[in-house]
Parts: structure tokens; C-alpha cells; sequence
């Protein structure tokens, strides 16, 4: 690994054990494989690699200690193709050189136990106790394990066809293919559930990066879209996606929906509300360790106002779909739930998508069963 990229990883880990966590998804062209590779080994076995760290230590490692080991503990345990000794001497070379022989001796040790280690990990050390425990509450313990397993997998990578809207599994990135937009498939369907319809004017929320933006673009190419994102650097990357495959119907918004005038001006709207993510754990792991239960009940409030603002703004006989990328009860069908007793002039509306997605009136994708994001989205029409 190159100094620039291991010091990169290194620093974030430092952060990360000091409690300053900031994101970071190595997406440099040197080295990016074998980068992101370990940064993902760290974040899905973070659990197992924390408690082989502790059976050697008396005392917590202060944070640049940590990250180091953790670092190496990583490459020990979890790439086969990193020698030993190469791990441990790049580990060893990222503290002070009166911290090198603890690190040292910590490294060996993990080395010296590896078999014993890897086979007493399971899958709920990967995840943290408040979110292991909900599950286990929730689907009972053989269902919470498979939820668990799905989620520490390496996702597939689907690409969306943008001449014919199909989505495939491809083995890796074509960045010569012009055609080709990357997202998961659960998250391409969400777009598409509101069935055969033909708005004039369509309103997508929280747009950016701009996949669905694409998908609203080129399903419904004689509406006005309007693609709004508040954030202004999330802003950038929908122009540039708008702009990439020339969607000439689409009018990205830098602006706040809730800030938005017009009621029942939109036929069509999506409501790919902020959320937890918590269903994105595959391609990103770290998300299972700076989440909190807390964070659950934050986000439900927002997504709420988000609803209503969005349901005024939907014209008599529109529809509306509400998404997440989780599928908490929180976010989901408790919103969603509690909107449509609010509201009995909305009915919700059986999602235009394969059975296998279908639980009771809404689409739920499960990583699971169905080997793509965990998502959830209700589609509802205003009928009055």
C-alpha cells in the first residue's frame, strides 16, 4: 500500500476511535482495489477484529494505536494475499517508535491465534448490539442471522441501461460505456412502482446523485421534472448527472422542498426521503457503527413533515411514492401508516413490481432474499 494511501486510511481510523468519524470512500485510482478492499474487510468484520485487539491488551490503545492494529488485524485475518510480515511492518511503521513493539507484539499474537479467532467470530459480533438485538426482536433469531450475513456480503454491481431502462449484474465498471448509470436494482425500481401513468409535471425530492432523476427523465420524456436537492455540493454531482445523459426534461432545483410553493401542482412525486441508509450496510459497512437508535427516531421526524409537505403539493388523482434505502419500522410503514389515517383522502396503491418485492400494500426489498439494498417505498394517490 502507498504512504499517501495508508496514511488516508490511517488518519480516518484515528479519527473514527477519537469519536471525529467523517466519510470517506477511497475512490483514488491508484490503489483503489486493494483500498477499499481492506476499508470494507475493517468495517464488515469491525466487531471480530476489535475483539481479537482486545484478548492481548489489559487496557483500550489510544486511537492512533488503534487504528494501526486495526489496520493490520484486518489484512491478518481477512486478505489472504497480504503476507504477514508485510502487514505487521506496515503497522508497526504508522506510530511512534516507542508504541512500534507494542503493536508488534499485539500483531504476532493475532497471527499466532488466527484459526482459533476466525472460526469463534459470528455474525452478530459484526453488528452493534442495539441493532443485532432489534433485529433478533423483530424477525426472531434464524431470520436476524440471515439479515446479518446478507448485509456483511460484497453487494453485486448493477448497471442501469439508460437506452432501455433494463438493469444487469455486470462483473466490473465500464467507464468508456456511455450508456450505463451504476445503482443498486431495488433502487432502480423505486421510480417505476407508481405503474402506467402520464404526468405532465413531476417533482422529485432529495434528487441528487441523480439515478432516479435519470430513470423519471427518460420513463416520462414529455413531463416537466423538477429535481430538487437542498445540498449544494450533492447539487453539483445532479447537473452533472442531468447533464451526462442530456435530459433535456429535467430542471434540477437547488432549493429546499419544504420551502416549496404551488399546492397540487405536481401529478407525479418521488420522496426518496434523507434516511438512516441502514439498508446500504453492503457497499457501505461503516454505516452499522455511526448509527444510532437515536438517529432512527430523528430521521422518522423529518421524513414525516417531508410527507405531508410533499402530499400537499400533489395534484387531485396524483400519486405519490415514498422511499427509504431502510427498512426500519420507524421510517417506513409507521410513517407511511400514520400519514394515511391523517390523510383518508390518500389510498395507498399495490407498487408496479415483481411479487417477490410486495408485503402487503408496499415494496420491500430484502438483501437476503433478493440480493440488492434493503429499500422500502409505499406509492399513494390522492384521490380527492
Amino acid at each position: 500500500m502507498s504512504d499517501k494511501m495508508r496514511g488516508r486510511l490511517n488518519s480516518l481510523l484515528t479519527d473514527y476511535y477519537s469519536k471525529k468519524y467523517r466519510e470517506d470512500y477511497f475512490q483514488d485510482a491508484v490503489m483503489r482495489r486493494f483500498y477499499r478492499k481492506l476499508y470494507f474487510e475493517i468495517f464488515r468484520n469491525l466487531g471480530t477484529i476489535e475483539k481479537a485487539i482486545g484478548r492481548f491488551t489489559e487496557f483500550r490503545p489510544a486511537p492512533e494505536q488503534m487504528a494501526a492494529l486495526v489496520m493490520g488485524t484486518a489484512q491478518l485475518l481477512y486478505m489472504n494475499d497480504v503476507p504477514d510480515y508485510a502487514a505487521v511492518n506496515e503497522s508497526v511503521n504508522l506510530v511512534g517508535k516507542n508504541k512500534r513493539g507494542f503493536i508488534n507484539a499485539i500483531l504476532r499474537k493475532i497471527i499466532a491465534n488466527r484459526d482459533e479467532i476466525l472460526s469463534a467470530s459470528v455474525e452478530r459480533d459484526n453488528f452493534p448490539g442495539w441493532l443485532a438485538e432489534r433485529w433478533r426482536r423483530r424477525y426472531g433469531n434464524i431470520a436476524a442471522e440471515k439479515i446479518m450475513a446478507a448485509y456483511n456480503q460484497a453487494p453485486p454491481l448493477y448497471a442501469l441501461n439508460t437506452d432501455d431502462l433494463s438493469v444487469a449484474e455486470v462483473e466490473e465498471y465500464d467507464e468508456e460505456a456511455e450508456n450505463l448509470y451504476y445503482m443498486d436494482k431495488a433502487s432502480a425500481m423505486v421510480p417505476t412502482l407508481a405503474g402506467k401513468t402520464d404526468p405532465a409535471a413531476v417533482l422529485d425530492c432529495c434528487a441528487a446523485p441523480g439515478g432516479k432523476t435519470l430513470i423519471l427523465g427518460k420513463r416520462y420524456p414529455e413531463a416537466m421534472i423538477f429535481a430538487v436537492e437542498i445540498s449544494p455540493q450533492r447539487f453539483e454531482v445532479l447537473e452533472k448527472t442531468v447533464e451526462r445523459f442530456g435530459l433535456e426534461n429535467v430542471q434540477p432545483v437547488n432549493n429546499d422542498i419544504m420551502k416549496l410553493e404551488g399546492d397540487e401542482a405536481f401529478d407525479l412525486i418521488l420522496l426518496d426521503a434523507p434516511c438512516t441508509a441502514i439498508g446500504t450496510m453492503r457497499k457501505h459497512p461503516e454505516i452499522r457503527w455511526i448509527r444510532t437508535e437515536r438517529q432512527i427516531r430523528e430521521k422518522a421526524s423529518v421524513q414525516r413533515k417531508m410527507l405531508i409537505k410533499t402530499g400537499a403539493l400533489l395534484a387531485k388523482k396524483g400519486r405519490l411514492i415514498y422511499s427509504v434505502c431502510t427498512t426500519e419500522p420507524e421510517e417506513t410503514t409507521d410513517i407511511v401508516n400514520a400519514f394515511l389515517t391523517e390523510n383518508p383522502n390518500f389510498r395507498a396503491v399495490k407498487p408496479a413490481c415483481p411479487e417477490e418485492f410486495i408485503r402487503g400494500d408496499y415494496f420491500v426489498s430484502d438483501p437476503s432474499k433478493s440480493n440488492c439494498d434493503g429499500f422500502f417505498a409505499a406509492v399513494m394517490e390522492k384521490m380527492k
